[in-house]
């Protein structure tokens, strides 16, 4: 299996309460069961697949106490 690189999201930013639907463009998506965004290293999504190059996810909430906040993605096969 080839690692997974990410290379843009869409849009860049969202909102700081989540629930938006980030297209993530990469390579080497897989449509498996075990396809997920991981936020922040710790909240899995569930990724929906659309090609080899492109899945979304929803983003999880991006705020401490209504500051907003950076919040880190990767992509996981399992």
């Amino acid at each position: 299996i080839e690692p997974v690189i990410l290379h843009s999201l869409s849009p860049e930013s969202g909102n700081v309460n989540g629930q938006d639907n980030i297209t993530i463009f990469g390579e080497n998506f897989l449509n498996i069961t075990g396809l997920a965004c991981r936020w922040n290293h710790i909240d899995m999504i569930s990724a929906i697949y659309i090609n080899s190059t492109t899945i979304i996810c929803v983003n999880i909430p991006g705020s401490v106490d209504g500051v907003a906040e950076t919040v880190k993605v990767d992509v996981t096969l399992n």
